[in-house]
């Protein structure tokens, strides 16, 4: 019988300063260079919303209870803290996961951790759909990287078992259990999962006083989360629920890469060992005894009894049953990214940091073999010299881009279009975002709301741009003097798109409650578009009946293979209302809706408004022109 031991190391290595240094600069670098990314890294999708927002819209907290609403906020209005904390986030988000896979922290001392620190941050590289848009776009750093750093090191003091002190200890991550709740539902779900699986797995003796209260703590954050608006978030998940086996392809395809390098360099090592194995001359039973040890060329020392029945073992390597577990997390974590309320590449962060967790303590082990280690060293800086490389670059020129952008718009006269140029990359790719502006409904609002202008055109035009539905409003108001409605300055010009005109409406109700005193009674009429042929009824895109304001917030989404789109209400409010039309240029056609969610099949690229009526009038729930 032939037995091959894989290299171990029985004895500590000693600490080293040089390996301090290279820990230090492998940080320091990683800092500055996603600094200087995000310093350039342009104000886009989400973005721009948080630049909208404003003290009408409501109480701050109200509209940033969670993590990524509060962090998005700060960063899109704060470039300087943009490029100062996301680096920041993404360095502890780093250690985290190396904290998690190798359930210790990092000892700076040790060569083979600075190893371990880069190689986490080379496999999220790698193994991450999308990465250079996640570690750099402002929208996905504020629900991901930020909330990851977080739920990171809270699921690695469950599995570490650290102990923290007393009540003192319980509060705190009771507290911090309530912040992670708040995070996105993908973090939610591993953050849930894992802590409560390392509370279960922990011998009562040895069960921390903080883990049940942190565990509390992150279930009430997360029921909070969600309770803001079920409505929305039950609709996002059902209208992507059947394409979800297709969505996991990036996941899969990238995370792939990274399961078959591990799987190679392991069968590459366990081949080496068998063929000296095989042709090992035969030694003496006590040899067999003897302890394993690397030889100047860092292969294995093979012992032999039979040459003709190898049998390869390697006492040290880490537990394949754990390594399953955590290839079925970034499973699981992959499918719950699916849903929702967001699902981009991006979302599957969660999932990844499980399959780097997973793979991080097999890459140790085989550091432990020269030739391995200088082939993981020659990963690390390969990946990061390109992804830093391509990212400045890349980054550089969409920043010219948006300068351009601001110039243009700069040099519109007030209550004039601008026209600007689409940036050159339109659809999103591996690095970078893809055109912002495609949504008419966006672009006017930041016309006019940000800038002062009637609107915002793309010239030349390209086929996912959005035209406007272009409505025409009207506003009417009950028992309000005339001075008094000028006082709490109306719109010049009520925007064409329904989004931004109801937030026009919505501001101006407050002003006017503030200068009357009084609670007011308004609406907001639709005036070209009709229900021929049916009972005359007013089409509002908003309304306020004395203390109730309705300027409903719909989601729409994308077009699925046979052109069927959902536009979902909130139920509360679609209860009200007992038909649904499509209303077009050729005529009204009924719609179908359930519990808010209407859907409707448009083939023509002309604009379609759905309405939903009742006795008394009717709501212009969503207005566009599709594009196909």
């Amino acid at each position: 019988m032939v037995t091959v031991t894989a290299p171990a190391t029985t004895t500590a290595t000693p600490a080293s300063g040089g390996a301090r240094l290279a820990l230090l600069g492998f940080l320091a670098a990683t800092l500055a260079v996603h600094g200087v990314v995000a310093w350039l890294s342009p104000l886009q999708g989400d973005d721009w919303r948080q630049l909208l927002w404003s003290p009408g819209d409501g109480g701050w907290l109200a509209g940033h209870a969670q993590l990524a609403d509060a962090c998005g906020y700060l960063i899109a209005r704060s470039t300087v803290l943009h490029a100062i904390a996301s680096p920041i986030a993404g360095v502890v988000m780093i250690l985290g996961v190396f904290t998690l896979g190798a359930r210790r922290l990092p000892d700076p001392g040790r060569w083979r951790d600075v190893l371990g620190v880069a190689l986490v941050s080379s496999m999220i590289w790698i193994a991450l759909p999308r990465a250079g848009v996640m570690w750099f776009h402002r929208p996905y750093v504020a629900a991901q990287m930020f909330g990851a750093a977080l739920v990171v090191w809270f699921v690695a003091a469950y599995r570490c078992r650290w102990r923290l002190g007393g009540r003192a200890g319980g509060a705190a991550m009771f507290a911090i259990g309530l912040i992670a709740g708040t995070t996105t539902r993908q973090l939610v779900v591993m953050a849930v999962v894992g802590a409560a699986i390392a509370t279960g797995r922990t011998p009562r003796a040895a069960r921390r006083g903080w883990m049940l209260p942190g565990l509390t703590g992150l279930v009430l954050g997360a029921a909070a989360s969600v309770w803001r608006a079920p409505w929305a978030e039950v609709g996002r998940v059902l209208g992507r629920f059947e394409p979800t086996l297709v969505a996991l392809g990036p996941l899969v395809r990238a995370g792939g890469q990274l399961i078959a390098l591990i799987a190679l360099l392991v069968l590459a090592t366990l081949v080496c060992a068998s063929r000296r194995a095989l042709t090992a001359p035969r030694v003496p039973d006590a040899a067999d005894a003897a302890a394993p040890h690397e030889t100047s060329t860092g292969a294995p020392v093979v012992t032999a009894r039979d040459v003709g029945s190898p049998v390869v073992t390697a006492p040290d390597a880490p537990d394949a049953g754990e390594a399953l577990a955590w290839f079925g997390a970034w499973l699981g974590l992959g499918v719950a990214a699916l849903l929702g309320p967001r699902s981009t590449e991006a979302t599957q962060l969660p999932a990844v940091i499980a399959l780097c967790a997973g793979g991080l303590p097999w890459l140790s082990w085989l550091a432990r073999i020269r030739i391995v280690r200088r082939a993981l060293v020659g990963l690390v800086v390969g990946v990061h010299l390109v992804a830093w490389a391509v990212a400045l670059s890349t980054y550089a020129a969409f920043a010219a881009e948006l300068t351009d952008r601001m110039a243009a718009i700069a040099a519109t006269p007030v209550d004039g279009v601008a026209i600007v140029r689409p940036y050159s990359q339109i659809v999103p790719t591996y690095w970078w975002f893809g055109e912002d502006w495609s949504e008419a409904g966006l672009r006017e609002a930041l016309a006019r709301e940000r800038w002062g202008l009637a609107g915002i055109e793309l010239a030349p035009a390209f086929r996912q741009l959005e035209r406007g539905a272009d409505l025409s409003l009207v506003l009417e108001v009950e028992g309000v003097a005339g001075d008094q409605l000028q006082a709490a300055r109306p719109p010049r010009r009520w925007a064409r798109e329904l989004a931004p005109a109801r937030r026009q409406f919505a501001a101006l109700i407050g002003r006017l409650r503030a200068i009357t005193g009084r609670q007011v009674r308004a609406r907001l009429r639709v005036t070209d578009v009709e229900l021929a042929g049916r009972a005359p009824r007013p089409i509002l895109a908003a309304w306020a009946d004395g203390a109730a304001v309705i300027a409903p917030e719909v989601w729409r989404s994308a077009p699925d293979a046979t052109s069927q789109t959902t536009v979902t209400v909130a139920p509360s409010l679609a209860a009200a209302f007992d038909e649904a039309w499509a209303v077009g240029p050729d005529g009204a056609r009924p719609v179908r809706c359930t519990t808010g969610r209407c859907v409707a099949q448009l083939l023509r690229a002309e604009r379609t408004v759905i309405v939903l009526c009742n006795a008394e009038r009717c709501l212009a729930a969503d207005a566009w022109v599709p594009h196909f």
